[in-house]
């Protein structure tokens, strides 16, 4: 069953490899000569609450070279993914793309740029927003996840 899993990510990987573009990225509009390459990383031993395979995106900049990752994270009922980009162990984006809860429970861009100042053990320190907890917990385990996803390939 693992094999068929393995199979049917590698068929939908080679379907799309190279150059990527994803559609309504903000950081993307306004930084126009970046660019994403998509490939797949393979995880050498288990991480806990991760997969063995994963997508990453190598980002070129004219200010430098980076990873970037999205990560779909479930809220609610609903999902959200998240766009999150590395240069070396700092974070350069941080943004939720895809939010299918209500409006009124988005995290707003002046509480994500305290993710620019953290580094990743002050992250769990990040207060929670009232009246969008949930939102932001979901924000937090998604900056882990891509953390562990950059530390351990």
């Amino acid at each position: 069953m693992e094999l068929l899993k393995i199979f049917f990510f590698l068929l939908l990987s080679l379907s799309t490899a190279g150059a990527m573009e994803i559609h309504g990225l903000r950081f993307l509009d306004e930084n126009p000569k970046c660019e994403l390459k998509k490939n797949t990383l393979f995880l050498k031993r288990k991480i806990e609450g991760l997969g063995r395979i994963h997508r990453r995106y190598d980002l070129r900049c004219p200010w430098g070279k980076g990873r970037a990752y999205i990560i779909n994270d479930k809220i609610r009922t609903h999902f959200q993914k998240v766009f999150i980009a590395f240069n070396g162990d700092t974070i350069v984006a941080l943004e939720p793309f895809k939010f299918e809860e209500p409006v009124k429970y988005m995290a707003p861009k002046k509480w994500l740029d305290f993710f620019f100042l953290n580094k990743k053990a002050n992250i769990k320190g990040i207060d929670t927003i009232s009246g969008a907890t949930l939102t932001t917990e979901s924000i937090k385990r998604a900056v882990l996840k891509a953390w562990k996803l950059e530390a351990n390939e």
